[in-house]
Order: structure tokens, then sequence, then C-alpha cells
């Protein structure tokens, strides 16, 4: 609560008596100095005591923080050292509640206004810092009170990463799903601006996972108070943040009314934090299971791991005479009379030779006990530490045996000797832990940079470590998950086999489809196999099918084709082991909070895989797919759709037209699709004979059991949609909506627009180009197209009828639709699904990228943002937690970050990309350490990085290159040459165009734009487009360093745009002092003199001397004879004799660990004094 001083309201009594019934309470805007410990009884007063800067004075705070502590034994504290903190605006206590093993972070938080002298615009940065700092050193969630000074408006504290996101960069991470299971996903609040401080508030939630308490819980759910009242008006400035994983504990948040005795104008928040380790799990719903056994219930499970290196040995480990007798057996069996024994006898016959050669090879062991051994965890290891091992523990106790010795001694003499004794014993304790710390901090950097390109599985591995944290395990039982997952799999009442005869699907037989698989094909799908991936029910992994013998290949070639032309299919090819995984939210003890991974047979998915290949050249061949499913196709990408919808939002704006788009959004499309409706359709492409009979008869027969540990349920049916991971899935799905655009085109008449335009402006060339669309289609994600009210109208209630007719239901509270337009609409029309009204949004993310209503990417590029951000500050606390150097750590940036941060900027790239770079630039000066004044060409030259300008305009060339030489038939090609003719006639200008056309220009290629028609192909020139890019840009940034103000000593030492080594040789103490000595961030006068703008010039000379010399970096490390002796004790004779711009620079870039550590010490005693 700010009280706004709180010595004037003590005097009221009502104080005392609301601390009296809480345990913690934060205060702010308090005169520390004038607080007596006593005056609250029964309580511990917390004070931070830190001063308040203002232009290089230091003052009294006026803004004093306190936290008042219960006296109590359920629950101990301990203060957060203020020194260890970079933002002074937040004092920090650690509690731990004893009963139920509760801990948290508790910030008493007071944010100036942005009209205040002491505010500062990096804040929050610094906040966000110490928020870092602290989860790499406590891996605890936090609760952060009081005044923030933040209009936060409506703003969302959530970040969702949406589906194509994941699947391009293979993050993983939900925040708002969890949060909608609880009912809180909307936050309330009676104040509808936004100030800074409260997008810098909202953005610091979304990085660090904290959600705003108020408007979502207790009396305030669904209000959102105001907390402050002034003569000016009413505000909602108080706020109390937890991070995700408490929501659960918070039980009750309430807003007080002004009570001028407490504050003058602040209302008092009040929030209870109880403990509910065990949610209520619901009650399991009774499922009728049939009688089927466990699966593989004659065959042990195994434990395999595949080894680098080994792939010859295993290949030699395979007995030929069982080989031969495998494929004598598979010769024997005639395809027209098998029978399922037949082929689950030489099926598990293949797999026996498999396991057995994978037990020679000492690649897999079989599992003999159901449950796992739990390995005793070091007693004394801290969650974060990594490093501590049997020898740490086994030195631990040598020390506490030589110190507890000293406890039964008697003589004062004895004593004195065992003091001695444990002062040593104590030193090589200590020397010896942290030479662990050292050693395992420099074999997890060496790790890294010997695996990240040799073995990226074992650098991934390491990397996503999460032995520090303590593992969840729910008391949920295998038969709860079953019935769990079972009913998921269940058949909708309302489908049925209707109308549909299995028999037809032997009728016809298309021999491209049907014909026998050959080796050759067969090795190719293996080849593209990938490595570290689970087994099946069979216990083989992908590895084995790679590394086996020829004559292994030939068997598993036989093996296809009679299961392909039979049309039976063995039984461990049915089986999808489905294992349970917790959402890290809410309840281990929820079913609910549990997804599945289903779990395939390898040799089942290689089959499936040969399938796929096949159908899908086939239905290639025929054009069977319409251009407008985008989907799970090769050579079709999600930017293919993310640029046509661009193109003709772009296309009609510039013609003061509206174009209507509804964003359908389907509910578990893929998970209940009628397969009997599905069977029809695949029919009506005309795909016959043994190849659908096959799927057919593999659908038919799918089960699931639920595995968790080495425990299998029993097995279930798998009646409803298609398969989770199965190879045919997506192309069964795209088959199965093919119909939609013809079905939905009979109703209205589509984008007429487009064509229209093209034959008005092109005339007799515009042939070639007619395009009208109806719908787009990636997979489920769908937008349905018209050009007024009317029209879309007309679309929905046609999309109504092919739904109710192909049993799909819409997720209408997802499915939104947007009136893409230059301005605002004034009436918004109505549009319906059925009885149920659609909502009209501003906008939408669509395949990952944020469109708005009147084209502008601003907001597609703050999404992407917030995401990264998000992104970052994890990866920057694994980082930290395992100390790693410079170099990895941002080179971990550039693979798990910058894939989200950029991604879809093919399209987007063309709009400013301010935005981008300041992100970008942020997180290098968070790895320097320094301020976000320092200049942007420093820190580019410092860490060898140039701004992802770069990046951005080499991925426009390269979508440019593809969409210009693709097929003429795909919507993106046939849409980019539309825009191209129409852009010469003169009467558009797209500008996505413009952007592409000015990187071939700057570049010297021009002429590749201007006669592109002309070439058959342009990767040959475009590949050297990059370089020229890259050399344009540092051409730039170092015209920047020679003549920024800022630049004067910089440029003095740094001669080459390179990684500087200094930031992987030095101690990361060490490092950082250099970091800020050479970029400028520092105290120095000249430095003051810049950054306050003083008037006075003399403010930037030397005050510690009479040379009169400005002083700046260069005068203190080698004129100033204050730091004479320093400059003697640190720096050798052939630096500080006859000093120069030349004997800087090779001080500078020394490649001598100790030259620069002296150095980096002398500069820490320079700047050390003019800390203030």
């Amino acid at each position: 609560m700010n009280v706004c001083g709180l010595t004037s309201k003590l005097k009221y009594r009502n104080i005392q008596d609301i601390i009296s019934r809480h345990h913690f309470i934060c205060l702010s805007e308090i005169r520390t100095s004038l607080i007596a410990f006593d005056e609250f009884p029964g309580f511990k007063t917390l004070i931070s005591e830190n001063k308040c800067k203002k232009k290089g004075i230091e003052t009294d705070k006026p803004t004093g923080l306190a936290i008042l502590v219960k006296d109590c034994n359920t629950f101990s504290f301990e203060v957060i050292d203020a020194k260890k903190c970079n933002c002074e605006w937040v004092f920090w206590i650690k509690v731990s509640v004893h009963e139920n093993n509760l801990s948290f972070l508790l910030g008493s938080t007071y944010i100036p206004c942005e009209t205040s002298i002491f505010y500062s615009d990096n804040i929050y940065d610094l906040l966000a810092e110490d928020i870092l700092d602290l989860t790499t050193e406590f891996g605890l969630p936090f609760i952060l009170m009081g005044d923030f000074n933040s209009r936060c408006g409506t703003l969302t504290d959530t970040i969702n990463y949406e589906k194509e996101v994941l699947a391009f960069t293979g993050f993983s991470d939900d925040d708002s799903n969890y949060i909608e299971q609880l009912g809180l996903l909307q936050r309330f609040s009676e104040d509808a601006i936004v100030n800074k401080n409260g997008s810098n508030l909202i953005s610091l939630c979304k990085s660090f996972n904290f959600k705003i308490v108020n408007g979502r819980f207790g009396a305030d759910k669904g209000v959102g108070r105001y907390t402050c009242h002034t003569p000016r008006g009413d505000s909602l400035v108080d706020y109390v943040l937890v991070s995700d994983t408490l929501i659960p504990q918070i039980s009750n948040f309430e807003v007080d009314t002004l009570d001028q005795t407490l504050s003058d104008v602040h209302s008092a928040l009040h929030t209870s934090v109880s403990y509910n380790p065990h949610a209520p799990q619901p009650t399991a719903q009774s499922v009728n299971t049939p009688d089927n056994p466990v699966p593989t219930e004659s065959r042990p499970t195994y434990r395999e791991k595949w080894k680098s290196g080994i792939d010859e040995t295993f290949s030699q480990s395979f007995n030929e005479d069982s080989v031969s007798h495998l494929l004598d057996s598979l010769h024997r069996l005639n395809g027209e009379n098998i029978n399922q024994d037949d082929i689950d006898s030489v099926t598990n016959q293949m797999v026996d030779i498999f396991i057995k050669s994978a037990q020679k090879a000492g690649l897999c062991k079989e599992n003999r006990n159901s449950k796992p051994k739990n390995k005793k965890p070091y007693s004394r290891r801290h969650p974060h530490q990594d490093w501590w091992d049997e020898e740490c523990e086994n030195e631990r106790t040598e020390y506490m045996k030589t110190k507890n010795a000293g406890y039964t001694i008697q003589s004062k003499e004895a004593r004195k000797t065992h003091r001695k004794l444990l002062s040593h014993v104590n030193k090589v304790y200590k020397k010896f832990i942290l030479t662990k710390q050292n050693d395992f901090r420099l074999n997890i950097a060496k790790t890294l940079k010997e695996t990240k390109s040799k073995d990226p599985k074992c650098f991934w591995k390491i990397l996503k470590n999460e032995n520090f944290l303590p593992k969840k395990d729910g008391n949920i039982s295998l038969q709860t998950f079953m019935q769990h997952f079972q009913k998921l799999n269940q058949v909708i009442d309302e489908q049925s086999e209707r109308e549909f005869d299995p028999n037809d699907l032997k009728h016809g037989n298309t021999e491209e489809l049907n014909r026998d698989f050959t080796l050759g094909e067969i090795e190719k799908l293996i080849k593209k196999l990938k490595n570290g991936k689970a087994c099946g029910a069979d216990n083989i992994v992908n590895e084995y099918l790679k590394n086996c013998p020829v004559a292994m290949k030939n068997a598993i070639v036989t093996l296809f084709n009679l299961v392909l032309k039979s049309g039976v299919v063995p039984s461990d090819w049915c089986i999808g082991m489905i294992i349970p995984l917790f959402k890290n939210k809410g309840s281990v003890d929820d079913v609910n909070n549990y997804r599945g991974i289903t779990l395939l047979s390898v040799l089942g998915k290689l089959f499936t895989s040969a399938l796929n290949s096949r159908l899908s050249a086939y239905l290639e061949s025929l054009s069977a797919l319409g251009e407008d499913q985008a989907g799970f196709r090769e050579g079709y990408s999600t930017l293919n759709h993310i640029f046509v919808l661009h193109c003709l939002i772009d296309f009609y704006l510039q013609r003061k037209k509206r174009l209507y788009c509804a964003f359908i959004d389907y509910s578990k499309a893929f998970d209940l699709i009628d397969r009997s409706t599905l069977w029809m359709k695949v029919l009506n492409l005309g795909i016959r004979g043994n190849i659908i009979n096959v799927i057919f008869n593999l659908y038919s027969k799918a089960k699931s059991c639920v595995k968790n540990g080495n425990d299998l349920s029993q097995l279930f049916n798998c009646n409803v949609g298609v398969r989770q991971g199965e190879n045919l899935s997506p192309l069964l799905f795209a088959i199965y909506l093919n119909d939609f655009a013809l079905y939905v085109s009979q109703e209205y008449e589509g984008l007429a627009f487009v064509s229209e335009e093209t034959s008005r402006l092109l005339g007799d060339e515009a042939v070639d180009m007619f395009l009208r669309l109806y719908i787009l289609l990636y997979a489920d994600d769908t937008i349905v197209l018209a050009e007024s009210p009317l029209q879309l109208q007309h679309a929905l209630n046609s999309v109504k009828d092919y739904c109710d007719k192909n049993y799909l239901k819409l997720n209408l509270t997802k499915t939104k639709i947007i009136v893409f337009s230059r301005g605002k609409i004034r009436n918004i029309p109505k549009f319906f699904y059925g009885n149920e009204q659609v909502e009209v949004v501003k906008d939408y993310v669509y395949l990952g990228v944020k469109f708005n209503y009147n084209g502008s990417f601003t907001k597609a590029m703050e999404k992407q943002t917030d995401q990264a951000r998000k992104a970052m500050f994890s990866m920057l606390t694994k980082a930290r937690r395992l100390q790693l150097p410079v170099d990895i750590q941002i080179e971990l940036f550039e693979k798990t970050v910058l894939p989200v941060l950029l991604y879809g900027c093919e399209v987007w790239g063309c709009a400013n990309i301010d935005a981008i770079e300041v992100f970008y630039r942020k997180f290098l000066k968070i790895i320097l350490k320094v301020g976000k004044a320092t200049p942007n060409c420093i820190v580019y030259g410092e860490t060898g990085r140039l701004p992802l300008q770069f990046n951005i305009f080499k991925r426009i060339t390269s979508f440019w290159l593809k969409i210009t030489e693709d097929k003429p038939k795909k919507i993106a090609t046939k849409f980019y040459y539309i825009m191209f003719k129409l852009q010469n006639t003169g009467e558009y200008n797209f500008k996505w165009l413009n952007t592409v056309k000015s990187i071939l220009e700057t570049t010297g290629h021009i002429n590749l734009w201007e006669q592109q028609e002309q070439y058959t192909t342009k990767k040959h020139i475009v590949k050297h487009i990059p370089s020229a890019v890259k050399e344009s840009i540092i051409s730039i940034t170092k015209e920047k360093i020679e003549s920024g103000s800022r630049c004067t000593n910089f440029k003095i030492f740094k001669k080459h745009l390179n990684f500087e080594q200094y930031l992987t040789i030095l101690s990361p103490r060490h490092r950082i002092i250099m970091s800020k000595f050479r970029c400028g961030y520092n105290r120095l006068p000249i430095n003051d003199f810049r950054f306050f703008g003083t008037a006075d010039v003399s403010e930037k000379h030397c005050k510690l001397c009479t040379l009169g010399e400005i002083g700046d970096e260069y005068h203190y490390l080698f004129s100033c004879p204050y730091f004479l002796y320093e400059r003697k004790l640190y720096l050798k004779n052939e630096f500080t004799v006859n000093p120069n711009a030349n004997k800087m620079c090779k001080l500078f870039n020394s490649k001598s660990k100790l030259v620069l550590v002296n150095l980096a010490k002398f500069q820490n005693v320079i700047m050390s004094k003019f800390q203030t």
C-alpha cells in the first residue's frame, strides 16, 4: 500500500489495526529514517535503505519501501541483499512456509510516475534484470505488490505460442491455455487508459509468466476497481503480480475503498495466499472397456539407447542365417491367402532379429522391474547446483567431521590447535568446491562448442536438462489415465457407419498406386528418418532401420509388399502407446492437465510413409487437391498463404475497397472427423484397390493403450478421427476438406474484383492470370473470403451446411471475422453462424502472424517481440544457471529466440522493423551488461553481429526467389505475377514488391528485377545478394563508429567488426568490467557530460589532476597522475612509456589472458573512483 507518508497516519490508529490482521504488509512512500523499529509490536520491520540519485546528486529517497513481517513460527524469511539488485525501486525478501514447503520471493514495489524527477525509462529493464538473476539463483515463484504508477487498461498479460511458431522453432510453451482452464483469462479493469509504464508492466508480465491479480479474484473479480483517487481523476496504478504457478494458491483479492486515515489517495490491496497442493481430481467417468489384453503381453519391454559411432558394429551384429530364414518365411507366404497369424508371425520374427542384434551391440536391455529405481539425491545439493556430485558430498562429510570434532575438545590448547586445523580444512574445502564449479562451467562450455555442429542432439539435451527442477509426480492411476484417453477416442453419437460399404474399396485397381514397393523407394524413405525418436510397441527405433544390412532392408520391402497385397496389417502397427505428459500447469493430480503423446511402431510408420509418398505424388499429378489447400504438402508452407492474404489486403485497400474475411476455427477437427465420410471422399478421388484397402484395415483395427513408466494399460478401440503422429493423417485430412471450396463456391461469387481489375488493366495478357478465390486452407486453418457483408453471410451459411453434413464443429469462441478497410468502420455489420453471432474483431493471428484490419504489421511485430522476449528470458535463465560464455549465449539466442522473433518476416519484413532491431540490441546489451544508451554501433562492434535487417532481407530475397520460380498454378506465384504486372501499369504500388526491388537495386542486381521473366533461373545470381547486403551494412556501421561522438576512444582499438575474444577469455566479473569500460558505460566525466548534457564544458575535464585533459578512458589509463601507482601495478611498461593510440589498440586487443585480467582490474579501480 502506498501510504503517502506513514508517520502522519499513525495517529489515527487505523493502520495498526489493518497491519495486525495480515502476515506481510508492503508499504511505499514512507520516510524510512522516521520509522521506529518497535512501532508495530509483533512485527519485524524491514526497511529498504537505498538512496536515490538524480543527475549524480545523492538525495534522501522520498519513496522509501518497507515490509512488515509478523512474528510467526509457521514461516521464515530472508532479506535479499540490495547490493545484488540493479533496481532500487523494489525491496525483496524470500518467504518459506514450513508446513507445506511453499516458498516464494516477495517484492514491495514503488515505480515513480513518468513525470517524476526520479523517473528513468530503464526502470523496468533493471527490474527485469533483477528478476532474471533471482530466478537463476533461487528458482522460486514471485509475488510483487505495490504502486507501479502503471495504467494497463485491459491489455492482456498472457502469451500463447501458435502451433505454426512451435512447429517452425521447436519451442514448447503455452501460457493462456492454463489460465483459461482456471477461468481467469480475461482481466477486467475500470481504468481503460494505457500509459508508458503500463505497457512496460505488461511486457514484464509476458516475459516472466506473471499474472495481474487485479480484476481476476475475490471481490474484485470481473471489476478491476480503481486504486488511486485524486482530484484529477481515478486510476488503477496499484497491483499485485504473481507467477502463474502461484495462481491456484490465490484464494482472495480485494481493493479497499479509499480511507484517508491510511493513505491520502491510494486504496489498500488485500491478497490471500493459501496452499492447496492437491486440487480436486475429477471423478473418472465410467467407460465400457473392451476385453482387450495388454499389448505385447508376450514380449518384454526394452530400454533402447543408440550410441554414436556404433553404426558398423550394429550392422555386423545381424545373424545372416536368421535374416535368410526370415526371407524364406516371407517368400513362402502367398499374398492372397495370408491371415493375421501369418503376418504377425513374420513381423515378430523380424522384430526379434532387430532386438537380438541391438542386444548383441549393447544397444538395448530388457526392463525387468516394472518400477524404475528412485536414485537418492545428494542431501546438500541445491536445486541449481548441477555441479554437486558424490565427490563434493564426501568432501563436505570430511569437513563436517573435522568441525564436529571440536565440540568435544575440553583443553584450551587443544581447541586452539583444532581451530588452526579447521581453518586449513576450510580453505581446502572451499578451494575444492570452487574448482568443481569452475570445472563444471568450463566443461559445459567446451562440450557445447564441440557438439553444436557434430552432435546437435547432445547439444540440446544439455540445454534442455531440467534435472535441477523437482520432478512433479501425480497420484493418478493407470486406469484413470486409460479412461480419460479412451473417452477422447470414442465415436460421437451422431456419427455412424453410414452409406459406406468397405467392399467398395477393393473394386478397381489403380496400377500406379498399387504396384510393388522397390528397395530404392524404401531406402529413400529410411534415409529421411530422424534420429532420437521414441519407439512404439515393437521396441524398434529409427536408427535400427537406418543401419541394418541390405538383406534386412530387402526383408522389410518384401513384408511391405505382402501387407499391401493382402490388406492384412501386423497387429503391432495398429497399436498406439499414449504417454501422458504433464503440462507444467495446474495440479499434477488432475488428469485434464496432461496431454497424450502417441507412439506408433517405427516399422508401421515407415510403411505408411511409403503409402503417403505414393498417394501424394498421385494426387499432385492429377491436381486433385485444390490449390487453396497448402497444408502438409511438399513445396508448400504457411508463408504461401500468409503472403497471399497480405497481397489481397493490400490489393483491396489500395482501391479503397473492403475485404471481408471469416477465420474459421474447428473444434478438434483432426480428432473428430467421421471415417465413413472420409473413405467415401477417398473413393470419389478415384483411389481404389490394395492401397486404400490396407489403409482402411489399419484404421479399422486401430487401438491404443496408456504407458506410464514401464506399465501398460489395456487396449481400447480408436474409431474416430485420424491418428496422432501417423504419416497419413495430414493427407487424409486434406482429402476430407478437399471439396470445401467447391461447396462454398455454389453460394456466392467469391473475390471477383481481382480478375476484373486484372482484365481491365492487362487486357489479353490477363488470360493466364485468372484467379477467383473463395477460401484459403492450411490443414484445418480456414479463411472464407468475400467482397461484401451479404456475400460473407451467404458463405457462412454454406459453411454451416458443409460442417453439418461432414460432422465438423466450429469453435465459435475462436472463430472471428475481420473487415479489412483503410479506416475504422462506424456501423459494423453483424454476421451469424446458424443462430449464433460471430464476433467482428480488429485483428487476428492467422498461421502465426497477426493481421490488423488496416493491413499494418505493427501489431504483428509487437506479437513476435512479446513471444521472443519471453523466450529470451527463459534462455538467459538457463544460460546463467549453466554459466555459459557469451558466444554460446549469442548462438543460443540465434537458434531459439530469433526463429520466434523473425517468424513470418519474409512477408512483414517490408514494414518498419525498428521495434525488432531495438529488441535485438536489447539482448546484446543485456549480455554485455551495458546500458540502453550505449551506442548501437559499439554493441554490434563488440559482439561482431549485424542488425537483423540483414537476416530479414536475406529471407525476403530467398522467399521471392522461391515464389517466382515455383509452379505457376500455385496461388502465391500466380498472385505475385498479378501484382508485378499491375505495379508496372503505374496504378498500384505494392510495398512488398518495392522492398524486393530496393534490395536488388542496392546490391547491383536491378536488371534481375526489370527482366525477371526472361531469367529461367535466378538462383545463381541471388546467392550473391546476402554478401552484398552484409558488406553494405558493415560499411554503414564502420561509418557510424568513425563519426560517432561517443566512439572517440572506441574507434582507436576497434579495427574490425568481429566478436571480441575477451568476452570468452575473462571471468564474468572481469568481462563485465571491461565491457562497461570499452563501451563507455561508466561514470567518467566525459560520459557524465554526454549523458546529462551539462552546459558547462569544464564538466568533461578531469578533476583528479591538473593536466586539464578531457576525463575519458585514454586519459585515466595512460595520463592521469592520480592513478600512477595502479598504472605501474597493472600495466606493462611497453604500454605506459610514451603512450599513444597504437599502444592503446595493442593493449585492448591483446590475446594474453594475464594482460587482459590486469587491464580489467585497473579499469575497475578507475570506474570505482567515479561511482556515486
